[in-house]
């Protein structure tokens, strides 16, 4: 039993005694030695936690720290002791931190917050801090305080409020793109709906019988037109198809540019002058030629110019320019129309977006022409801009595109010259032409029969290939014009047939895919199959003869199998 010892000297009875008092003292020795044991175990934990443990005064001087605060500080404990709070806190935190200081004197409790402090070798490092207030003889001596380091925490923050951000623009982006989905299939419809509606109204009224003669001119003439927009608002849709696939090829050849530009220009002259609009033309025709594809460079000119006259408001003007550089050749398109908004110019080449998509827009379109006109003009190794000084103040497309810098080989300077020299197409006569077509649909049926027998040549026309074969054992043809989706058997299935037989049952006769598969996947397939043309649908009836005629070889080819191919 542990017992506290007092003693005294004392006299008694005249003799000096000593004096002594045992007091037990178990539950005071048992106090001590928790207490020792607690503080043990408060030590140990300052010193291993893994989170930084401080102490310092109301006047923010360190008293202690753990080794987690020294090794994420950079001080050491003896270093600490000549530290202030405002020594390592980050500025910008700085009030925070006294503020947190001077709340807990009155307030008492534990308070958790987060500020940074700067280590010793001016890094920063974002704490979150739990401190609580040291008190002797009940009053305020000083602040303990718990700290985490979080920069783990706050990276893993930083990366989901990155994701957050990105996952809120991808779908804004989304619903964006959803919008101009929406706002594209309603314009195609408008766009493909209305053309059809006169075709359809006046077909009727043709077939009444009860129109004068003008008014029957008149009926076809708006039959004719509203047929060609639906071709190419169709051809369009499939050129954007090819494009977004990466399946769009070029025939590259050499090419007179001019020449180029002013057949873009003759073909939409009329437009030009039913809405009188003064077309001009200034074209340099010492531009050597440029190597490319003939039909998709005059689809770019076609395009831009068609775009001014659309958009160029009636007597207006519209200036089309071809002149070379240092570098290349340059055209320029510029109009006097209604311009371009300086919020919409930067998207003025996107596919399916227009400056105006509601439906009280005066101007039609899908708003594909422009981004056709990039893509090719980027496939030819060009660029394209726009500038516009704003709205009603017109605007001007140019176009940039590389000639190379050393002339032509003679080979293709002589291609050229020729091409220069011949005459112009004369009639086509395929008098003497036995054509046998097979198509399924009836009434493209007779019309193709009627185009070609208007040309003199005899027309077999069959719906199916079971009697294109039979044709070919009883009157044989000069050539073979067969369409590819048919029922029972397809033109492939054909054209295969044909090709197995032996010469003297012709099985070498020219033969042309004339087919609504209009895919460069398509006239790949069709040529492998065994066709020498694949011409898309719908084709003009001079194509069509001139189709027969070269492949005939009735007529001076002039390059136009290898251009009925490339559609």
């Amino acid at each position: 039993m542990p017992v506290e010892i007092s003693a005294a000297v004392t006299e008694l009875g005249g003799r000096a005694v000593v004096q002594s008092i045992f007091r037990d003292i178990t539950d005071r020795t048992r106090a001590d030695r928790a207490l020792r044991e607690s503080e043990e175990r408060y030590r140990g934990l300052f010193e291993d936690a893994n989170d930084l443990v401080y102490t310092h005064d109301l006047a923010g001087n360190f008293t202690s720290i753990n080794k987690a605060a020294e090794r994420i500080t950079g001080y050491t404990a003896t270093e600490a002791a000549r530290v202030n709070l405002s020594q390592v806190v980050a500025p910008e935190h700085l009030e925070l931190a006294r503020e947190m200081v001077s709340r807990k004197v009155v307030s008492g409790g534990p308070t958790v917050y987060e500020l940074d402090v700067i280590t010793r070798d001016g890094n920063r490092v974002p704490l979150e801090v739990s401190t609580r207030l040291m008190l002797r003889d009940g009053k305020p001596v000083g602040v303990q305080g718990i700290a985490r380091d979080i920069r783990e925490r706050r990276r893993i923050e930083a990366e989901r409020a990155e994701l957050l951000a990105r996952e809120q623009a991808a779908r804004a982006e989304a619903e964006l793109a959803n919008r101009a989905k929406d706002e594209f299939l309603a314009t195609l419809s408008h766009e493909l709906r209305t053309p059809l509606s006169a075709i359809l109204i006046w077909a009727r009224l043709l077939r009444s019988g009860r129109l004068e003669p003008d008014a029957r001119t008149r009926a076809l003439e708006v039959i004719e037109r509203n047929t060609k927009l639906q071709a190419r608002l169709i051809e369009d849709l499939l050129e954007v198809s090819r494009i977004i696939a990466g399946k769009l090829r070029l025939e590259l050849t050499p090419v007179d540019l001019a020449a180029t530009v002013e057949g873009a220009i003759d073909a939409v002259r009329a437009a030009a002058d039913a809405k009188e609009i003064t077309l001009e033309c200034e074209l340099d025709h010492g531009i050597g030629p440029v190597r490319g594809d003939r039909n998709r460079l005059q689809q770019i000119v076609w395009n831009l110019v068609a775009n001014a006259i659309k958009f160029t408001p009636s007597g207006g003007r519209v200036a089309v320019r071809l002149e070379r550089d240092a570098h290349g050749a340059v055209i320029s398109v510029r109009d006097t129309g209604i311009g371009i908004p300086d919020d919409f110019l930067p998207h003025i080449f996107e596919r399916f977006r227009q400056a105006d998509s509601t439906s009280t827009r005066a101007h039609g379109g899908l708003g594909l022409g422009l981004a056709i006109v990039r893509h090719l003009v980027e496939r030819h190794g060009g660029t394209v801009t726009a500038a516009s000084p704003g709205e009603g103040q017109g605007a001007t497309f140019t176009v940039w595109l590389p000639v190379p810098a050393k002339d032509v080989e003679a080979g293709d300077a002589a291609w050229l010259s020729g091409l220069a020299r011949r005459p112009g197409p004369s009639p086509l006569s395929l008098h003497g032409l036995h054509v046998l077509l097979v198509e399924d649909e009836s009434d493209m049926r007779e019309s193709v029969t009627v185009s070609l027998e208007l040309c003199g040549a005899r027309v077999t026309a069959v719906g199916a290939a079971p009697a294109a074969l039979e044709i070919l054992d009883r009157d044989p043809p000069d050539i073979v014009l067969c369409d590819i989706g048919m029922p029972g058997e397809d033109g492939y299935a054909l054209v295969r047939k044909i090709r197995s037989r032996g010469a003297e049952r012709g099985g070498q006769i020219p033969a042309v895919a004339l087919t609504a598969y209009a895919r460069d996947e398509d006239r790949s397939r069709a040529l492998d199959a065994g066709f020498q043309i694949h011409v898309a649908k719908p084709v003009e009836p001079t194509e069509i003869a001139r189709v027969v005629a070269d492949l005939c070889g009735s007529t001076a080819r002039v390059g136009r199998v290898a251009a009925a191919r490339g559609r």
